[in-house]
């Protein structure tokens, strides 16, 4: 093991005057990501793109988190930066200057990734400059060159910025005595007005740790679509345990990433359920036959079904649905697979070519049945089974 090594087995590590360091596991993503190289050409700078909210320190950490399940979702091993530096100027480890990185194609194994954690307009902090110029020569301590590029310089592409670009080009990152030393600016949030309450489109984030108005109007919203979430404190503009249960359940009705943490996708979702909230016609459903299979939809099958409707299709509904499409014996496991797809294909009169086994809004079946669905894609077979839900013959 050597020095590096033992740094980030450790929690929270001051390496030099100034300069201060953060493992993988103190910012809680896993300690190893990808696979194992020694980037050692220089250092890319890289920004947020969209503005990121300040707070307390361990927001910053909840950013990374949130932006490691980002990338994973996008199909790669983790957080593709190698280090990160937050507006209180400290060092986050991501993959850590043992792997290779995913950050910009053509430099991941040659050089070391640094996220600036800021976008849009914001500028970086004394505290950023302060530790980006100490982490250089930490760095070097360590066998990386001085080289610092810009990820414009390798790929096409607004990142870092203008102002960061700058200071690439210039190499002018000061000592700690330029930059912003004021309290960092509140991100403008940007609303949507639907079904009469104004929810924010989630660009900032909003998470856990978060106070204030953005946050009271998201809470409103929540409360507006589904008016049992919470029960305990309701709507107080502070982002706590509750309100991050609330978002998880409209993450899990949406069949979208469960994180708790309310972004550009959980937006969309809600504002797409309270649309449809508010166009839906008083007594029974009608559903709208719009191909998406959303909250609405899935529950509205389990009360075709004669189940609870919760939404959550599990082995129950998945069981019920086999028994009503007439598949029996083994074939009634809970399972939702290419068999039970083709038996509802054919129970809502598709022809036999689109007979397929294939559902689209389905995005994954978990190992204990739990169906994670995909409401933002468009499938035949969910508009057919509208029409039939619609048409009480399903």
């Amino acid at each position: 093991m050597d020095v590096m090594q033992l740094l980030v087995a450790l929690t929270t590590v001051p390496v030099m005057l100034g300069l201060v360091i953060e493992s993988a596991s103190t910012v809680g993503i896993p300690t190893v990501i990808g696979s194992s190289g020694r980037p050692r050409s220089g250092r890319v700078v890289h920004y947020n793109g969209g503005p990121l909210t300040w707070g307390s320190h361990a927001n910053c950490r909840a950013q990374v988190r949130q932006m490691h399940a980002y990338h994973r979702a996008r199909g790669w091993a983790g957080i593709g930066y190698h280090l990160l530096i937050c507006w209180h100027g400290v060092v986050l480890t991501g993959r850590g200057i043992y792997r290779v990185g995913a950050h910009a194609p053509g430099a991941n194994a040659s050089h070391v990734g640094v996220q600036f954690m800021l976008g849009g307009s914001q500028r970086p902090s004394a505290a950023q400059l302060a530790a980006f110029v100490a982490l250089a020569a930490w760095l070097a301590a360590r066998g990386v060159k001085a080289s610092v590029t810009g990820h414009r310089d390798w790929n096409s592409t607004s990142c870092p910025g203008d102002h960061l670009y700058r200071r690439v080009r210039s190499g002018d990152w000061g000592s700690g005595d330029s930059g912003d030393r004021s309290v960092p600016p509140a991100p403008t949030f940007s609303y949507w007005t639907v079904a009469g309450v104004r929810v924010p489109t989630g660009d900032p984030w909003l998470l856990r740790g978060m106070r204030g108005t953005p946050v009271l109007r998201l809470q409103e919203g929540l409360k507006k679509w589904r008016p049992s979430l919470l029960p305990q404190y309701g709507a107080d503009g502070s982002f706590g345990q509750e309100t991050e249960d609330a978002v998880e359940a409209l993450q899990r009705a949406r069949g979208i990433r469960i994180d708790g943490v309310y972004g550009t996708e959980s937006a969309a979702e809600l504002r797409r359920a309270l649309s449809s909230s508010a166009s839906k016609p008083s007594g029974p459903d009608p559903l709208v036959v719009d191909g998406r299979l959303g909250e609405l939809t899935a529950k509205a099958v389990q009360r075709a079904l004669q189940v609870e409707d919760d939404g959550v299709w599990g082995p129950v509904t998945v069981r019920a649905m086999q028994l009503r499409c007439g598949l029996r014996g083994r074939a009634v496991d809970g399972i939702l697979g290419p068999q039970t797809t083709r038996a509802v294909q054919r129970r809502v009169g598709l022809t036999s070519r689109a007979v397929d086994g294939i559902w689209p809004s389905v995005r994954a079946v978990s190992k204990a049945g739990i169906v994670t669905l995909n409401s933002g894609v468009v499938s035949q077979t969910t508009r057919e089974l509208q029409k039939t839900v619609n048409a009480r013959r399903f």
